[in-house]
């Protein structure tokens, strides 16, 4: 984000990518550990909560005071309206372009 490199684990990056390649789709807490855990929920919800908090609390510093992840109460997450389709765009590219390079050494670690 605005050239700082932006540090996240794998499940991380791929809760975040996974919402902001839909940017228009809410997606309950099931769908996003389903997705990003590939398994069953069995009320691991938890975990979901948790990466999404990280995900805020990594990104606080570059946001200037806006949520990049809005949550649905009594649903789930949805990129907030002020991540645009041109600045979705631009951080969609730089995940793309960063995965293999930065985020998933974190999954070494």
């Amino acid at each position: 984000l605005e050239q700082q490199e932006v540090y996240l684990s794998t499940n991380e990056f791929e809760v975040l990518y996974l919402l902001l390649q839909s940017p228009q789709t809410a997606f309950t807490k099931e769908q996003i550990y389903e997705q990003i855990w590939h398994e069953p929920t069995n009320n691991h919800l938890h975990a979901v909560e948790n990466t999404i908090f990280q995900i805020r609390k990594r990104l606080k510093p570059y946001c200037m005071g806006h949520e990049y992840i809005k949550t649905v109460i009594g649903y789930g997450y949805i990129p907030s309206k002020v991540v645009n389709t041109r600045a979705n765009s631009a951080i969609l590219k730089i995940l793309k372009s960063s995965c293999s390079a930065t985020f998933y050494k974190q999954k070494r670690l």
